[in-house]
């Protein structure tokens, strides 16, 4: 082998080797902003995701700071919370219960920088580390504000890292309500798709959705559609109701359209089949309608 090759390989080699042994760095802090609507009383608004890269060793991250900068009234935070979610990409925050995330301090909105201390360090290693500011929405929150934070620097036991771009776009505008009722990953489902949502006589509100298993991809494709009910404006909803189940991507229904008949009776439509895109004369996709 030629000389100047091998003491080139030997030299990356060293590099590697050097790389591999160096004392963990916070490589890159990428912030994600969830700019959705909000509503009063919402326990767990997120309102910042942060995705931490480390190279070399673990590292102990000690403290997050940030601030609620964007934010046009801080009373309409009732507290701000930041979690922990793991390593998993697939691992989503959960709004409405926070389920699996660990809960690493809650606050009274402050102006000016806000530091949550970790009283117990975790270890950070890989290219995802997952951590979430998040809205505790007061009661009486103004619709039409905004909600926001930036994130301004996070210190472990080697360094303290300024994040760059720590305030992305965007913020959570309060609405009147706003209630997460579906997410990917309930149930074991890939995704909801496609709502639908009628107000009966007695103002019941009724809404309907695409299940879809497999994929987010319409028909043919392994897809339910489900009903829930509000007897109470939308504050609360009922478990779900099956309008129409598959168990494999040849039955698979989706699409529903919601109506209320005269007689008070609702009247859900839908698809099912081979789908618009691979629908012909001779093998067309069927309407299916139910009361």
């Amino acid at each position: 082998m030629n000389k100047k090759i091998t003491l080139a390989l030997l030299a990356t080699l060293v590099c590697a080797m050097q790389l591999l042994a160096a004392p963990g760095k916070i490589r890159n802090a990428s912030i994600t902003q969830d700019a959705s609507c909000t509503g009063p009383g919402n326990p767990n608004e997120k309102i910042l995701q942060i995705m931490l890269g480390i190279s070399g060793d673990a590292v102990n991250l000690k403290s997050i700071d940030f601030t609620l900068d964007g934010t046009t009234d801080l009373n309409d935070y009732k507290k701000v919370k930041v979690y922990y979610n793991g390593t998993d990409p697939l691992n989503r925050f959960d709004e409405r219960n926070a389920e699996g995330a660990t809960l690493l301090g809650e606050y009274d909105p402050q102006p000016g920088t806000m530091t949550c201390d970790l009283t117990t360090y975790i270890s950070l290693s890989g290219r995802f580390n997952y951590f979430y500011i998040v809205a505790e929405v007061a009661d009486d929150a103004k619709e039409g504000n905004k909600l926001d934070a930036t994130v301004v620097s996070l210190t472990t036991d080697n360094e303290t890292y300024t994040v760059q771009n720590g305030a992305p776009d965007g913020a959570r505008e309060v609405i009147m309500l706003r209630k997460l009722m579906y997410a990917p990953g309930d149930n074991g489902s890939v995704a909801y798709r496609i709502p639908a949502m009628v107000v009966l006589p007695n103002g019941n509100i009724v809404t309907a959705i695409d299940r879809r298993w497999n994929s987010e991809a319409d028909l043919a494709n392994r897809i339910d559609i489900i009903a829930r009910i509000s007897e109470d404006g939308g504050y609360t909803w009922s478990e779900e109701y099956p309008i129409a189940t598959a168990s494999d991507a040849d039955n698979g229904r989706g699409d529903c359209a919601l109506v209320v008949a005269p007689n008070g009776d609702i009247v859900a439509a839908f698809v099912g089949g081979n789908s618009l895109w691979n629908s012909t004369e001779a093998d067309p996709m069927s309407w299916v309608i139910s009361r």
